[in-house]
């Protein structure tokens, strides 16, 4: 699976810390949830971050892959699309994922998000997915930031964090994370 990751073309979206567009955001603030599990609202310090990648899975087939993720851990991947289109209109939604400062690091406060991200912009021919903007959306107040591609070479995809250059350690670190503990 590892080899056949490194191969993938990847997306690294890191929705933190970034330039964003914020759309009826509301200040930062959390409400406590059986103990000191919070929901906290987005602001442009603290949110969460994705990882998007074009994987082949056992049948040979392509398909676009996410993982919400941060230091050290990762969600399991999450079906975006079969083809080349990830802008599909239906987004893809998580659940308590940690909020993590622009390296990755988990939240002091211990705040988690409830969230939907949607991609737009998606090119109708080739492979070019600078313009594409990953809109992410909390499905607890509403609030939402859409991220600009910051070209990464690296990776052969897009960093979604206008404030941090690529490569970070937090987008390898994510990598080898979810490349070695996330299967499609």
């Amino acid at each position: 699976m590892l080899p056949t990751i490194f191969a993938a073309t990847l997306a690294l979206i890191a929705g933190t810390n970034a330039v964003a567009v914020a759309q009826g955001a509301a200040q930062p603030e959390s409400e406590l949830i059986n103990g000191n599990r919070k929901v906290c609202a987005f602001d442009e310090t603290l949110g969460p971050s994705l990882l998007v990648a074009s994987v082949k899975v056992p049948s040979q087939e392509s398909e676009i892959n996410a993982w919400a993720y941060g230091i050290n851990w990762c969600t399991s991947s999450n079906l975006v699309s079969k083809g080349k289109n990830f802008c599909t209109g239906r987004g893809v939604e998580y659940l308590h994922v940690p909020l993590t400062d622009k390296f990755g690091a988990q939240d002091d406060r211990d705040c988690y998000a409830n969230f939907k991200v949607e991609f737009v912009g998606c090119p109708d021919e080739g492979n070019d997915y600078t313009n594409v903007t990953a809109k992410f959306t909390s499905t607890s107040d509403g609030s939402s930031f859409e991220y600009q591609c910051v070209s990464d070479r690296e990776l052969h995809g897009c960093v979604y964090n206008g404030q941090l250059q690529p490569p970070s350690e937090a987008s390898y670190t994510a990598f080898l994370t979810c490349g070695i503990t996330a299967e499609p």
